[in-house]
């Protein structure tokens, strides 16, 4: 997992700290990134993985040849037509590095979700933004938005409106966040969104892997 302190924004250019192995990461700014963007940006990574909730799988890019192979061989299918705006992303890197990436604008993941109305049941890795939103906020765009994770080090915290789900998180293990908890601009998000009659579980859902 990444740390809470990856980015900087400063002069219209994020400054992306990354850490070895794992890092739950986005672009706070409201951008997208193109095939090229990942060629010359992300040269330096061992992976890209992005999540489609279409097709529940995850999709991956790496300049080095070598991994590709692997990736390929495994079913995992090559990124194509770039990252969207608004999107989360898996990087694991060989080592601690800094990424420039050039824009710098304003994103509210609150606003984009608003606006796109409620996304479809399943798993979202989405970017957190810019703007300060919190997880309250988050939830309390839709009933059937279930949960919110955000990474933390090695571990996870977790918010729900749903007492029976608050329960869930606390009995296993996971820091239950507060509702006024605001997402870190330096991370990745994963949002639950599940279907209107959908019942509780004793259980909570957790992120997929890669």
């Amino acid at each position: 997992m990444n740390d809470l302190t990856a980015y900087s924004v400063s002069n219209d250019a994020i400054e992306l700290s990354l850490v070895n192995k794992s890092n739950y990461v986005s672009i706070p700014a409201n951008v997208s990134l193109s095939d090229a963007d990942l060629e010359i940006d992300f040269d330096g990574v061992h992976s890209v993985w992005i999540y489609n909730n279409s097709t529940g799988k995850w999709g991956a890019y790496s300049a080095d040849s070598g991994i590709t192979t692997k990736l390929s061989d495994s079913s995992i299918a090559a990124i194509s037509g770039g990252i969207e705006e608004g999107s989360g992303m898996f990087v694991y890197s060989d080592g601690d590095q800094e990424i420039t990436i050039g824009d710098g604008r304003d994103f509210s993941i609150k606003d984009a979700l608003s606006a796109g109305g409620t996304p479809a049941s399943g798993w979202h890795l989405l970017s957190v933004g810019n703007q300060g939103d919190s997880v309250g906020e988050i939830v309390s765009l839709s009933a059937n938005i279930s949960a919110v994770w955000v990474s933390s080090g090695s571990s996870w915290g977790v918010y729900s409106s749903d007492p029976d789900t608050q329960k869930a998180i606390t009995n296993e293990g996971f820091t239950l966040l507060e509702s006024s908890y605001k997402m870190p601009s330096t991370s990745a998000i994963w949002v639950h969104v599940v279907d209107s009659g959908s019942s509780q579980s004793s259980r909570v859902a957790t992120p997929p892997s890669n």
